[in-house]
């Protein structure tokens, strides 16, 4: 699975307009072959800076979309924006969801038990470098 986010700053006077450019963007990334889901989030400190964040099957059906028609015109839309949109994407090889009653437990038992259900020690992780 493949994780993107595209993020950005719009101009202040011109969050309506954005708001419409970037639901026509995520309206056609769903419909997207290998789009698994899509969401738009708003940071709560900074009302103009927001990020796209997308789960794609794989990353040529993501290349596919960033290549599209309906990015371009997004990308196009740059008046809108207070600078150019940068991509992110990770590469994700497993995915382990933690019941909220584990994750909130104090003293590395979240991560004992994500250690144990990923099948690594209990609170060792790896990092690529």
């Amino acid at each position: 699975m493949l994780l993107a986010s595209i993020s950005f700053r719009v101009q202040p006077f011109k969050r309506a307009e954005a708001h419409s450019a970037i639901d026509s963007l995520v309206h056609a990334m769903r419909a997207a072959p290998g789009c698994a889901r899509s969401r738009v989030l708003n940071d709560s400190e900074d009302e103009n800076l927001f990020m796209i964040a997308s789960e794609w099957s794989d990353a040529d059906a993501a290349e596919a979309f960033f290549g599209s028609r309906e990015f371009q015109i997004f990308k196009g839309v740059r008046i809108l924006m207070r600078e150019d949109p940068f991509i992110t994407l990770d590469d994700v090889r497993a995915r382990v969801e933690i019941p909220p009653r584990h994750a909130a437990r104090a003293g590395g038992e979240a991560s004992q038990w994500l250690g144990e259900r990923a099948g690594e020690e209990p609170g060792h992780c790896q990092a690529e470098q």
